[in-house]
């Protein structure tokens, strides 16, 4: 298990950068520069608190599935997840709240085969040595977002397992696995009338892409459970 210690601090950023023009976060092969890159403010510095332990894994952790989160953004994306309903008997890996670089990739176990999940990328994150900060966009109040049930943010492209996709929107999304299929939901944020904007004048997010994008389709995973063997992948900025 990997255990992060207090006050390491992310270099996000290559070199500074004024607003309006092109910044160079973390990339690589893969990055897609311009593609829900985050605007042209650059990415703040952050701290990584440590790790909670590990809960302990649920008398039906058999029914556990793999979930890869990859990066092919030009930014760092925060990955987070919340609870949509359903038994509290899901347990995911602590290693899901890490910061994912661009062009890099993570995989964690989801214990106990439950589908009341939603998950979701958080972008301009700062916190400190304790966890305390926020997010410029999918902010759920810290770096480990409260899992209660209903606890996730609007204006953010947001995946229930149970649902699909949920109308809001910050980063493009592809999802793909046996259970679930493949979907993607990729928008124009330049096209939405009431944006959250960065301090570039950006439009960064927008609290509804709907109607009129490929957000708003059927996604949702089949029925039945998850079990070995039906994994799942996600992609932020496919």
């Amino acid at each position: 298990m990997v255990r992060v210690g207090l006050a390491v601090i992310l270099s996000v950023l290559v070199v500074p950068f004024a607003c309006g023009r092109a910044s160079k976060h973390h990339g690589g092969d893969g990055a897609k520069p311009g593609i829900d890159a985050g605007g042209a403010c650059p990415e703040p510095d952050s701290a990584i608190a440590e790790l909670p332990p590990e809960a302990g894994t649920p008398a039906d952790g058999l029914l556990s599935f793999q979930l890869t989160f990859r990066n092919r953004c030009g930014q760092t994306v925060w990955p987070g997840w919340a609870k949509s309903g359903g038994p509290e008997n899901g347990v995911l890996d602590a290693e899901l709240w890490l910061p994912l670089f661009a062009a890099s990739e993570r995989t964690v176990t989801v214990h106990g085969g439950v589908r009341e999940l939603v998950f979701w990328g958080r972008t301009g994150c700062s916190f400190d040595e304790t966890g305390s900060g926020g997010c410029l966009t999918g902010d759920c109040g810290g770096f480990i977002c409260p899992t209660d049930v209903g606890r996730y943010p609007p204006s953010t492209t947001e995946y229930s397992l149970e649902s699909g996709f949920l109308g809001g929107y910050n980063l493009g999304l592809g999802v793909e696995g046996s259970t679930c299929g493949e979907h993607e939901c990729v928008a124009d944020l330049g096209a939405c009338a009431s944006g959250v904007k960065d301090a570039c004048g950006t439009t960064v997010a927008c609290s509804d892409v709907c109607p009129n994008s490929p957000c708003c389709n059927e996604s949702r995973c089949s029925d039945g459970d998850f079990r070995d063997g039906g994994d799942l992948v996600l992609t932020f900025c496919p």
